[in-house]
C-alpha cells in the first residue's frame, strides 16, 4: 500500500529552515527525509530556471 503524497508551498527559506532543523536530528532517522525534500527542490528550482514556451511567446507578441 502506497503512502498518500502531498504538495506543500512553501519558501526557499522556510525549506531551508527544516533542513536545519532536520540537520540536529539523528542521521539515521532523517537522511532519506532530507534526500526526498533536496530532491523534490532541485527538480523545481531547475524547471522554474527553463523558460516555458508560452512565455516567450508573449514576450515577443508585446514587441510588436
Amino acid at each position: 500500500m502506497s503512502e498518500t503524497r502531498l504538495k506543500l508551498e512553501l519558501s526557499l527559506s522556510e525549506v531551508n529552515q527544516i533542513l536545519d532543523a532536520l540537520g540536529h536530528l539523528p542521521y539515521r532517522d532523517v537522511y532519506e527525509l532530507i534526500g526526498s525534500l533536496q530532491d523534490q527542490a532541485q527538480r523545481q528550482l531547475v524547471d522554474a530556471s527553463r523558460p516555458r514556451p508560452d512565455t516567450a511567446e508573449d514576450s515577443r507578441e508585446e514587441r510588436r
